[in-house]
């Protein structure tokens, strides 16, 4: 079990990098992709009740959080992510590990 979920993490992670490459931003996905894993491991998180259903669950949370990166960026924000981590790290650090039902 714990050799088919290090298969499938890997998988996941080689289609993401192929699809954000295609899309122009795979240093943006590997940075987003650091930081998500590494929250995922303090925070514990949900834990999806198939393979595919997590692959896209991630992959819209990777989207949508790349995508208001650049929309912060292109609108001049800078200050607004700096907030908003602040903000992220001040939750995370109340309320995290959370009690979460695992979906295996």
């Amino acid at each position: 079990m714990v050799l088919l979920y290090f298969v499938q993490l890997w998988v996941n992670f080689f289609i993401y990098a192929l699809i954000f490459s295609l899309l122009g931003s795979f240093k943006e996905y590997i940075t987003f992709a650091i930081g998500f894993c590494v929250l995922r491991v303090y925070s514990g998180g949900y834990h999806s009740e198939t393979f595919v259903k997590c692959f896209v669950t991630s992959l819209l949370i990777i989207i949508s959080g790349l995508y208001v990166s650049k929309i912060l960026y292109l609108w001049n924000l800078v200050n607004i992510p700096l907030i908003l981590c602040t903000f992220s790290v001040v939750i995370v650090y109340k309320f995290a590990p959370g009690k979460v039902k695992i979906g295996r």
